[in-house]
């Protein structure tokens, strides 16, 4: 079974990843985004960070989609790392810099439990950076083919019940509908 953290993610943009993004524009090319990572260190982020301050994992991006030329969509699973709160995430370009960051000083985000697979979509605009200056690289595994089979396992249990209440509601009826017609 998976557990999902699917909202926005209001993140501080790092000055190093600032001035990656903007070399790479300098030369004709984007950043890209590969990476999402996960620590358990809670605190108010700052734009000089360039790693996070406990990080326990470290997943490739599972899927993602451009929303509009400042914001996109990261996708990624993390499904083998060991059990932590989760207080701060970093977001990491392809050549490890991390461009933006976030934690809270005092709540968490969600709690990874051993065994249990977290699904994570989140939503990032980059309004400090040129348009169409970021772009995502996919390696890691389909959030979506993850979560199939058990949305298919959900599936088929409502499908049971919804037959076994038609049933009951038949056996309800017909005698009822047999003595109409009788």
């Amino acid at each position: 079974m998976a557990t999902t953290d699917n909202s926005a993610l209001l993140c501080v943009q790092t000055d190093a990843g600032l001035a990656k993004i903007l070399s790479a524009q300098r030369n004709g090319l984007d950043g890209v985004i590969s990476h999402i990572g996960f620590g358990t260190e809670a605190y108010e982020p700052s734009r000089s960070q360039t790693e996070l301050r406990d990080e326990r994992a470290r997943i490739s991006l599972g899927g993602g989609e451009k929303a509009d030329p400042h914001t996109l969509i990261l996708q990624g699973l993390l499904d083998s790392s060991p059990q932590f709160w989760c207080r701060e995430i970093g977001i990491f370009l392809d050549d490890g810099t991390m461009i933006a960051v976030w934690s809270h000083p005092t709540k968490p985000r969600w709690y990874k439990t051993t065994g249990i697979s977290v699904a994570v979509a989140y939503i990032l605009t980059f309004e400090a950076l040129p348009a169409d200056s970021v772009t995502i690289n996919v390696t890691g595994p389909s959030v979506n083919l993850v979560m199939a089979g058990p949305i298919a396992q959900m599936s088929a249990e409502i499908i049971r019940l919804q037959r076994r209440a038609v049933e009951s509601e038949n056996a309800r009826l017909i005698p009822e509908i047999q003595t109409m017609w009788s």
